[in-house]
């Protein structure tokens, strides 16, 4: 009888893993040590890089200018706010007589607008606080007149309130010169006319600065004021006044009003 041998295929015996001396050290996988190369390695970094920043747009908001802005964890509730009004102004007045005298802060925040409230006798003002920014005199042309152009403008300070040498600006002109030099003069720091003033706590007959002003001549002041909203301001007597009507009173004030508003209604 012939013998048959089978063929029988032995498996290999596999050969074991041998961990790379990196990892042996408690070192993180990487996509270095496990042998992907650097490039497989930056688009890993990049790919976390991204997700970061996805997540971060996510917990950020759109900012003032629409760029992004941190918010809280609670919906954004409303800043607070500056209620009540501030504006800036130019007044112009015009000199119907020659004026020597003071200007008060009853003055100031009386040219700034009133409203008629109890009809010929008081107008409520609209300004609850005034702080003078500028004043600028353009003297006018003489006219045969012997005497010197006298335009001037001189800033005073109340003793307790502020600590600053009064200043006087003069453009007195002589005889014979036909155009004059305009007076512009800004309050001094620290002098009382450059601070907010508010009625409620200072006098209103309190003086800011004293005016030499030909006939003829345009006084402008520059103003800063804030409309009345929660505080009350001031009542000024007027002897002819409709309930309602809006004026702008005189700068030297109602007993003399020599100093009138330009292009706005008045009243004495």
């Amino acid at each position: 009888m012939s013998q048959q041998w089978l063929k029988v295929k032995i498996p290999e015996t596999p050969k074991p893993f041998v961990v790379p001396p990196e990892i042996k050290e408690d070192k993180p996988f990487s996509a270095t040590s496990m042998g992907l190369g650097a490039g497989l390695a930056n688009n890993s970094r990049k790919s976390l890089g991204a997700k970061r920043r996805r997540k971060r747009r996510g917990m950020l908001g759109r900012g003032p200018k629409g760029g992004l802005g941190r918010t809280e964890s609670v919906p954004q509730l409303p800043r607070d706010l500056n209620t009540n009004a501030i504006v800036g102004q130019t007044m112009r007045f015009g000199a119907t007589a020659d004026f020597a005298g003071n200007i008060t802060l009853a003055n100031i925040i009386g040219s700034c607008g009133t409203i008629g409230t109890a009809t010929n006798t008081t107008v409520f003002a609209i300004a609850s606080s005034v702080r003078i920014r500028h004043l600028r005199i353009f003297p006018p042309a003489e006219a045969g007149s012997i005497r010197p152009q006298l335009n001037s403008v001189t800033w005073a300070s109340a003793s307790g309130l502020a600590e600053t040498k009064d200043v006087v600006r003069d453009a007195s002109m002589p005889y014979g010169v036909s155009v004059g030099t305009v007076v512009s003069s800004r309050p001094p720091p620290r002098s009382l006319s450059s601070m907010w003033l508010n009625p409620q706590i200072i006098s209103t007959s309190t003086v800011l600065c004293a005016l030499t002003v030909e006939q003829g001549a345009i006084v402008e002041v520059d103003v800063s004021f804030t409309l009345a909203n929660n505080l009350p301001t001031i009542s000024i007597a007027a002897s002819t006044v409709v309930i309602g009507n809006t004026y702008y009173l005189y700068l030297d004030g109602q007993s003399s009003h020599l100093l009138k508003p330009v292009g706005r209604p008045s009243t004495i």
